[in-house]
């Protein structure tokens, strides 16, 4: 990545509105100031091996999965992506514009390095934690020591797995889609300014962002496995590695929200 860490959007947008009149949302800090101290993401999946991880909730470093991801027969994932922002900077700003923009993680196994395929975007209506300590064992005591798919904060609980309820997300307002060029920062962005102008007029909470299409409730109750044409619909391009809020390394290839 040596060479190749300048967004050129952001750099082009300064340039043409000028430095006050942008702002980069890029923090590595936990949520838990006021009212939203930083930026925080976790990566929701049904799936994993047979009897060890089955339909639990996966708060992980470095790494933010969405999508299908099938390795054998025995193994399989589908996942979708949370992420809030602090945006009391913009308290009192007129918002014109808010993209929300990923870098993919390159050279993944069993992972494209590209996004083949869009991905809808939905504001979330419930708080929840990144929080790999809460956890909730299902009655077929699978998944010890990770949350359940219905789970966000135990015990709040989601309508339906992985966020998927009316009542856990608003209806999709934007689409995630993959962008084109030779830097590595350009990998998958949103157009979310409808979403992030409705937040600060208090038309919606602040609870952040779902991506990802829903998890059809019928399909939570199998492993993936045995569901694997259904669970293929949902996203038929794979499994894609976002670069987290964790990437200690490289931490210009964090997520980050531009307005």
């Amino acid at each position: 990545h040596y060479g190749k860490t300048a967004d050129a959007e952001i750099s082009k947008a300064i340039q043409q509105f000028g430095k006050d009149k942008v702002v980069v949302l890029q923090e590595d800090c936990e949520l838990g100031g006021a009212p939203y101290a930083g930026c925080t993401d976790m990566w929701l999946s049904i799936g994993g091996y047979e009897g060890d991880r089955t339909s639990v909730i996966h708060p992980r470093d470095r790494q933010l999965d969405m999508g299908w991801w099938s390795i054998n027969e025995g193994n399989a994932y589908y996942c979708r992506g949370l992420i809030r922002f602090d945006l009391s900077s913009l308290n009192g700003k007129k918002v014109k514009q808010a993209w929300l923009k990923f870098t993919i993680r390159p050279g993944q196994k069993y992972q494209p390095s590209e996004m083949k395929g869009p991905m809808p975007v939905h504001p979330l209506l419930k708080e929840w934690k990144e929080a790999a300590k809460t956890t909730w064992v299902d009655e077929r005591k699978l998944g010890v020591g990770f949350p359940n798919v219905y789970y966000q904060a135990f015990p709040n609980k989601w309508e339906k797995p992985l966020a998927s309820g009316a009542t856990d997300r608003g209806p999709e307002m934007s689409v995630l889609e993959g962008e084109k060029g030779v830097n590595l920062l350009n990998g998958a962005k949103a157009d979310v300014t409808k979403m992030v102008q409705e937040m600060l007029r208090g038309k919606l909470p602040n609870y952040g962002f779902l991506i990802g299409k829903d998890l059809p409730e019928e399909l939570a109750q199998d492993h993936p496995r045995k569901h694997m044409e259904e669970y293929k619909k949902l996203y038929e391009h794979g499994s894609l590695p976002f670069f987290s809020k964790d990437e200690p390394d490289d931490k210009d290839f964090r997520p980050r929200l531009i307005v």
